[in-house]
């Protein structure tokens, strides 16, 4: 059932000219164009149909239908939720898609009932002083209506009674016209690694941070591939070494709106095979022939494996 109309100029056809609302079928059991044939169901408004120059067929195009209009965007605050609200010019569903980045709005609200008042909830509970960010959209039964402008809203840490009505709408440029490389904090790239002379056996971590002070939440410390801890200064004693072994690390930085550095420099070193009561003595070759040479290059293959790894799910999350 495509609904069609039937032209009046078309003298074979049965009931020539009758209009076919949109609300109703009109079935014609044969001879529609004077051939006897299965029966046809044929409606309006979606199709306009015209006969061939064959007998016995015909052929159709669609009818350009164009997509809800979407306007007046608004929100609601009630407690913790927001409702986000909007007017479509036809019946159609609504969607909200949100979260607190303006980059990755990962989030979906959808109601699939159809109307032109449409009512989103955010359902997951929003943390006050957080600014979070959403676009909305509209689909009908053939077209789906855009409204390309990106919103943000802030829930205030005290909601007073007059601030539950309407929030104003902070509206931004085109998400495609957003810098995201403005957001990112600057990666390190002078990691160094040394031997600690505080510690009968550790590893000494130092780096400087070009980034503002403002900008960097923490740092995250990568051992051999895997994350190890978060720490807030630029340095850090590792004292969980086993002599004879080979360990890399590298840094990554935090940000506090919620973004990651590149990775730093890798910085790769063998701990020292000999321990005395003064600290470590000397740094053990990383040549090191025979079997121990076979383990120690399989380590360095494992331990790169582990660092594109975590590359690729950092270049993911960013």
């Amino acid at each position: 059932n495509e609904d069609y109309h039937i032209s009046s100029s078309d003298i074979s056809a049965l009931d020539a000219g009758t209009d076919l609302s949109a609300d109703a079928n009109l079935a014609f059991a044969t001879d529609i164009d004077g051939d006897t044939r299965s029966t046809w169901d044929i409606g309006a408004d979606e199709y306009v149909a015209s006969v061939s120059s064959a007998a016995g067929s015909f052929s159709a195009y669609k009818q350009s239908i164009p997509p809800p209009v979407i306007s007046n965007v608004t929100v609601d605050v009630e407690g913790d939720k927001a409702i986000v609200k909007w007017k479509t010019d036809k019946p159609a569903i609504s969607e909200v898609y949100w979260s607190d980045k303006f980059y990755w709005l990962n989030r979906v609200e959808i109601e699939r009932s159809f109307k032109t008042n449409h009512s989103v909830v955010l359902k997951v509970n929003i943390e006050k002083d957080t600014k979070y960010y959403f676009k909305v959209r509209s689909t009908d039964n053939y077209n789906t209506g855009f409204d390309y402008k990106l919103y943000s809203f802030v829930i205030p840490e005290k909601i007073e009674s007059e601030d539950l009505s309407e929030l104003d709408l902070e509206t931004l440029p085109e998400q495609k016209e957003i810098d995201n490389s403005e957001a990112r904090v600057s990666s390190i790239d002078d990691l160094k690694v040394s031997h600690s002379l505080d510690s009968n056996l550790a590893l000494d971590l130092k780096w400087s941070d070009s980034n503002e002070v403002s900008l960097v939440e923490s740092y995250s410390i990568f051992k051999n591939g895997s994350f190890l801890l978060k720490t807030n200064s630029p340095s850090f004693t590792d004292s969980n070494i086993l002599p004879s072994s080979y360990y890399s690390y590298y840094v990554v930085v935090n940000g506090n709106n919620n973004t990651k550095s590149n990775s730093s420099n890798v910085v790769g070193i063998m701990s020292t095979d000999k321990i005395t009561g003064n600290g470590i003595v000397g740094v053990r070759e990383t040549e090191i022939s025979g079997i121990e040479s076979i383990k120690t290059l399989l380590q360095k293959q494992i331990d790169s494996l582990f660092f594109l790894i975590e590359r690729l799910k950092i270049l993911l999350e960013g």
